[in-house]
């Protein structure tokens, strides 16, 4: 190593130093950064104090609900998470006894995208679907009921909750030969729980879409969502807003059966 290489060196290292030296913080500057750092940790402290309180007392919430036994559907707050299964040839179906709903869908005759036979359109993962019925005094959800089976057969069953006095809450499922299931939901004996002028429910359906389709890309720039109607016709929702359709609204607003 010659003398300039040596003198080369020493520069860098010499102008490195001193980049440090005159780059550093003050010390009012760092006990600046202390002070924040010391307030971002207590802001971060007491939204995680927050957080686990708004949990406890939702769960505390639930526990109150599941244990009260002047609640309305007290005795269908517990339960077995049992499943029914609807079946033809197209489609295979599994229902919950909680909550009521469909909690996984497969397509029979198509092959998935590992060209397996099946297509799982949803399971209880992926998807949760919740009737609401605003009641006088409290909203009722089928989520949280357990029901009871009857007149199960293999492409038809009747989920009942029972409440107090005779009151009950019916979800009657029908598959037809094709791919269309067929949904009645009945309040039995409840009329005086409702407004008089309530003619509608709350349909609370969350669902995480499974990529079917080997190529992402392609799927993605072309799977859309419709809706059809009972008297016929179908159209489209947006996938980027949440604009009511005015359509759906006038059509699905029917008086409920009491």
């Amino acid at each position: 190593m010659d003398k300039n290489t040596i003198v080369g060196f020493v520069l860098i290292a010499a102008v490195l130093f001193g980049f440090n030296w005159f780059t550093r913080p003050s010390e009012e500057e760092i006990a600046a950064q202390r002070k924040q750092d010391s307030i971002s940790a207590v802001v971060k402290e007491k939204e995680e104090i927050k957080r686990i309180e708004a949990e406890t007392k939702k769960k505390e919430a639930i526990k109150s609900a599941s244990e009260d036994s002047t609640s309305l559907f007290f005795s269908a707050l517990k339960g077995q998470d049992n499943n029914i299964v609807l079946e033809n040839s197209k489609l295979t179906l599994t229902l919950s006894t909680k909550g009521g709903t469909v909690t996984k869908a497969v397509i029979k005759d198509f092959k998935n995208k590992e060209g397996k036979q099946g297509v799982v359109l949803f399971d209880k993962n992926d998807q949760q679907l919740n009737f609401i019925l605003p009641a006088k005094d409290v909203n009722i959800a089928t989520k949280d009921l357990y029901f009871t089976p009857s007149d199960v057969t293999k492409n038809s069953v009747t989920f009942t909750a029972a409440a107090d006095s005779g009151k009950t809450l019916v979800l009657k499922y029908s598959l037809n030969e094709d791919y269309l299931l067929s949904c009645s939901l009945q309040a039995k004996g409840m009329s005086g729980l409702f407004n008089p002028n309530m003619s509608q429910m709350d349909i609370n359906w969350r669902e995480q879409a499974r990529q079917q389709e080997k190529g992402f890309t392609f799927e993605n720039r072309y799977a859309t969502l419709t809706y059809h109607f009972a008297d016929g016709g179908t159209d489209y929702l947006s996938e980027t807003s949440e604009k009511i359709d005015e359509a759906i609204e006038e059509k699905t607003s029917s008086s409920l059966p009491l």
